[in-house]
């Protein structure tokens, strides 16, 4: 079953229901709200059989459960691979302890992350059109994320919850939260990137972006290095893995299709930051967002797990893509080349899913469904 199309359906009814009040803010929250309880069902109902990393997560939130507190404590201060981000081992042995479920712990996730995506899109996006673009953006390209990674989902959603304090200069604040985030994921820390932006001038960032994209090369030449680098600062041996890997043919689709979109922005640049009205509030981390973008990108030649840290930052390309063709001249006929490329992509995937309740060969649950 694939379930993309099912959930666009049902968000582009909404849609047609709400475009008559193109840029009323209400009903751009609405849509949010709507889209995002779809995606949580999505998420948070599936099988274990659905997303690459989703059967391990199963196991391991089982085993960690079972584990005293001593022992998921000590992953915090021991240096072995298997207590790589050890805060995540404390965030299922916490809530498991209150809420046996794994069922209800992929939800309360599911809750979480698109929480903190939704409130994001509410605030920042122009119009109930560029909502939807980013929804569409989601089940064509990010969706994976709230489908398989659970460490990553989750920290996604810390540093989604920090990122307007960074861009307000709350630092303290915004370090604690992205402090929280890298003990369930090392690579939440390159959130930290965004500060140096805070001091920048727009000029300045327009600048560095042009630099982005003549680096763009350099940086996929020499990824294996710098990935060796950053496996080395991580001080855990499981990431200097990913360093040692041969390159992935699939990233070279991935970082072009990267390269092309920070282009279009780069050349768009005026555009992020008109708004449809006066109220509407300046989202300052779009730009520097599409700049870490462009440099993290090319590391995926070198390891499609790579792709963890660029998404930090091309997630916000689900406001940014919108705002921009909101205040073009060609308005519509942008949208219409946009929402034909992803479509394409959503009704010719081949990703398969399944409620959690449905029967899947070669899968068996092993404790129940509710924890009760």
């Amino acid at each position: 079953m694939n379930i993309k199309i099912i959930v666009w359906i049902l968000i582009l009814i909404y849609y047609i229901n709400s475009h008559s009040r193109e840029y009323d803010k209400n009903s751009i929250s609405r849509l949010v709200r709507f889209s995002i309880i779809l995606l949580i069902i999505e998420s948070g109902l599936r099988h274990i059989s659905v997303g690459p990393d989703t059967t391990g997560y199963y196991g391991s939130f089982y085993s960690v459960m079972k584990m005293d507190w001593s022992s998921v404590l000590a992953g915090l201060f021991v240096d072995k691979t298997e207590f790589r981000d050890p805060g995540y081992n404390i965030v299922v042995k916490l809530f498991a302890t209150i809420i046996p479920s794994w069922q209800i712990f992929i939800l309360a996730c599911a809750v979480l992350y698109y929480y903190s995506l939704g409130r994001l899109m509410s605030k920042y996006c122009n119009s109930c059109t560029s909502v939807f673009l980013g929804f569409t953006l989601i089940l064509a390209l990010f969706d994976i994320i709230a489908l398989s990674g659970m460490r990553q989902m989750i920290t996604m959603a810390i540093s989604m919850l920090a990122i307007e304090s960074i861009m307000d200069k709350k630092l303290l604040r915004s370090v604690f939260l992205v402090a929280i985030g890298s003990l369930i994921h090392i690579s939440c820390i390159f959130v930290l990137l965004f500060i140096p932006f805070v001091y920048m001038r727009e000029k300045l960032q327009h600048t560095i972006h042009l630099f982005s994209l003549f680096v763009f090369p350099l940086i996929g030449i020499f990824s294996r290095r710098i990935v060796g680098f950053l496996a080395g600062f991580s001080a855990n041996d499981y990431y200097m893995g990913y360093a040692e890997k041969e390159n992935s043919v699939v990233g070279y689709t991935f970082a072009a299709v990267v390269f092309l979109t920070s282009l279009f922005i780069f050349f768009r640049n005026d555009s992020i930051y008109l708004r449809a009205s006066d109220d509407d509030v300046k989202a300052k981390f779009l730009k520097p967002a599409a700049v870490l973008m462009t440099l993290s990108a090319p590391l995926i030649l070198q390891d499609g797990s790579m792709i963890r840290i660029c998404q930090y930052f091309s997630i916000y390309l689900v406001i940014t893509i919108g705002n921009i063709v909101d205040n073009s001249r060609n308005r519509r006929a942008e949208y219409l080349i946009m929402f034909f490329f992803l479509l394409f992509y959503i009704f010719t995937s081949q990703a398969d899913y399944h409620f959690f309740w449905q029967t899947v060969s070669g899968y068996t649950y092993t404790h129940p469904f509710w924890g009760f």
